[in-house]
């Protein structure tokens, strides 16, 4: 896991700012042209500096029930997600940012995770790479 550009103290308040039941601001987001869920929430957990886990729950535009599941080391390591067959996410702290990489059936995915100080909004800043073009995004999440 590459800190070092990283304050150890820094780490573990975002550590503590990332866990908890997140629920998606369908007013504060948008998602580049796809269809707004109905609903998203997303559980974070983090079980050591160096692991962590979240569900994502919701339904889609279409009104189907969606839900995926990732867990493991935020030191960039690929692992798959639940779910969503063929995906796999690694994420890695840069700073004070999450950092996601991610590789889909059809796309490559990147994200920017920022969490505010206060602790009660996560904000998440996405490219979608795919053969028709590139897609951007942004999610924001209020902890509840």
């Amino acid at each position: 896991m590459d800190h070092s550009d990283a304050n150890p103290a820094n780490l573990l308040d975002e550590r503590s700012r990332a866990q908890g039941r997140w629920m998606l601001d369908k007013e504060k987001s948008g998602f580049g042209g796809e269809p707004m869920p109905r609903q998203r929430v997303i559980h974070i957990t983090c079980s050591s500096e160096s692991r962590f886990a979240w569900v994502m729950q919701g339904i889609s535009a279409e009104g189907q029930a969606i839900e995926s599941a990732w867990s493991g080391p935020v030191d960039g390591t690929p692992c798959e997600v639940q779910g969503r067959p063929g995906w796999k996410m690694a994420f890695h702290w840069q700073g004070d940012m999450l950092l996601t990489e991610a590789v889909t059936p059809v796309s490559t995915r990147k994200e920017e995770t920022e969490f505010s100080g206060d602790g009660k909004t996560m904000t998440i800043r996405g490219v979608e790479t795919r053969e028709s073009g590139e897609r951007r995004w942004m999610e924001v999440y209020e902890k509840k």
